[in-house]
């Protein structure tokens, strides 16, 4: 795990990567495309992500399994 302490608030895009099981080529496209709407902040040249913002985004955008019939 690329998180060295589980409690840090801001994470780097490998981090923000690795917590959302996803690319870091999925953020670098959404951060231009804006398609999926992760939230994040740019210090200077640095992007980092809130652990916050993304447990809000994951939560927004759960889905609930539905029972197929068959």
């Amino acid at each position: 795990m690329l998180i060295s302490d589980i409690t840090r608030t801001w994470l780097t895009v490998p981090e923000a990567a690795e917590y959302l099981s996803c690319s870091r080529s999925m953020l670098d496209k959404d951060r231009v495309t804006g398609l999926l709407g992760i939230p994040f902040s740019r210090l200077g040249r640095h992007i980092r992500y809130s652990r916050k913002a993304l447990d809000a985004y994951l939560e927004a955008n759960s889905t609930i399994a539905t029972e197929v019939k068959a």
